[in-house]
């Protein structure tokens, strides 16, 4: 009866059903039942459970906190003591893990009674807190804005010999920041660096802005720097929050050293596509834009040509063409050499505005600056067709003979878009009147 059994289980949990080998006899039976929880099959998990009993194998303490941690994350309270139960019917004991995890349950359900219960049970077991549980009970205490139970907590912790980590004085500032206490809030974060805990991005961002929103930018920016020096890595919407106010209140001179000082100390922000975004305020780009190009032509930042191609898609997609023109003029007089990609995204703007001699200019400046593409051209004569312009028309050809770019398929397609220039004939003389070669008017039109 054993071995039809035990061919019966390996059908239904598969292989890792069998009895483990004794060097590792739960191993298998482990990951089968984390695979299981996984999924959302608890019920299977149990079985598998219930099997390794009948197979004589006793369940360890990691295996008890995977099942733990499944009725926890489902916020099962009986399902979760039950494990406990069983753990204790096996004579497995809790470790600090388990300890934690049961009290993390009853916390997040606000059951600070049951949640105590297991601080002091774990105690009595002779397991010290550990700095997980202390910040589970900080993280309540702040949450629920209870001054006297975070006192008590941060009291038994240093007691016991533990200091806040990362998570911990994130819990921590995040307590100042409800509380409006800037002073709290900035001395955490100095704290974290004195101490040389790494501090995360979310609290600093969170201080700053309390500074920023308090008119401390004096304040905000030596903070800032403290944390880049100390090797914290920050990310864009961090450094936004100091450019936003510099930019709002058109400080650009200023905005363009705080640039130049992230270009020195992590320019991979600069390089993220969302920075210029997020300095916009969609509400009123104009000012913002302007000020940000004024900052941006001002700092070191300038000798990035992907920077400058970024904000200048911001600016085009703003239709601020008086910017988008002075951005291009900061970057042929510092020597950047604006690619197709600048040079297209300053056309697009301008076709939609309308201005199609500035579109042209813009043309006759990018032959002399990179390898011309046809795809400016064919973007300018569709923009004239949509705006019922012919009288461009000859100019954009005799440009783009002068450039040695022969015409295709699609600028033909445009070209029949204009009344004048439907009847084949009258196309094929525009095309030879502006100087394009006969080999090239036959590969796009058929000419008997």
């Amino acid at each position: 009866s054993r071995i039809i059994k035990r061919m019966l289980l390996s059908r239904f949990f598969g292989t890792l059903a069998r009895k483990p080998s004794p060097s590792s006899p739960l191993v298998g039976y482990t990951i089968k039942i984390k695979e299981l929880i996984q999924n959302g099959d608890i019920r299977r998990a149990k079985a598998l459970l219930r099997t390794l009993q009948t197979e004589l194998v006793q369940p360890d303490v990691v295996l008890y906190s995977t099942l733990l941690k499944y009725y926890t994350q489902q916020r099962n309270i009986r399902g979760a003591l039950n494990i406990i139960t069983e753990m204790k019917k096996s004579g497995v004991k809790p470790d600090e893990i388990t300890f934690n995890t049961i009290s993390k349950l009853h916390l997040d359900m606000g059951d600070e009674k049951g949640a105590k219960h297991w601080l002091n049970e774990m105690q009595h077991s002779g397991i010290k807190p550990t700095i997980i549980t202390y910040t589970q009970w900080l993280k309540h205490y702040v949450d629920h804005q209870n001054d006297k139970g975070t006192r008590d907590i941060l009291t038994q912790m240093e007691n016991s010999g533990l200091h806040p980590d990362t998570f911990t004085f994130s819990v921590l500032v995040k307590q100042q920041v409800l509380r409006n206490n800037i002073n709290g809030a900035v001395y955490l974060i100095e704290r974290m660096l004195h101490t040389k805990t790494p501090p995360h991005q979310v609290p600093v961002a969170r201080v700053l802005k309390m500074l920023i929103d308090h008119n401390h930018l004096s304040r905000a920016k030596r903070l800032l720097t403290k944390v880049v020096a100390s090797g914290s890595v920050l990310d864009h919407i961090t450094f936004n929050i100091i450019l936003r106010y510099l930019l709002a209140n058109d400080k650009s001179h200023e905005a363009a050293r705080y640039i130049s000082f992230i270009f020195r100390t992590q320019p991979n922000i600069l390089s993220h596509p969302e920075f210029f975004r997020a300095c916009v305020d969609q509400s009123t780009p104009f000012p913002f834009l302007d000020r940000l190009v004024n900052a941006f032509s001002q700092s070191r930042a300038r000798h990035d040509i992907f920077l400058c191609n970024t904000l200048m898609h911001l600016l085009a997609e703003h239709k601020d063409e008086s910017s988008a023109i002075r951005l291009l003029e900061h970057m042929l007089n510092a020597n950047m050499h604006p690619d197709q990609t600048t040079f297209s995204k300053l056309i697009q703007l301008m076709c939609n505005t309308r201005n199609f001699d500035g579109a042209l200019q813009v043309i006759r400046i990018m032959k002399d600056s990179c390898d011309p593409s046809l795809a400016p051209y064919n973007q300018l004569l569709f923009a004239c067709a949509s705006a019922k312009s012919p009288k461009y028309v000859p100019i954009i050809l005799e440009e783009m003979v002068s450039a040695r770019i022969a015409p295709d398929a699609e600028t033909v397609a445009h070209l029949r878009l204009f009344p004048e220039y439907k009847d084949q004939q009258q196309l094929i003389q525009l095309l030879r009147s502006v100087g394009t070669r006969l080999e090239d008017v036959r590969r796009v039109i058929d000419v008997n």
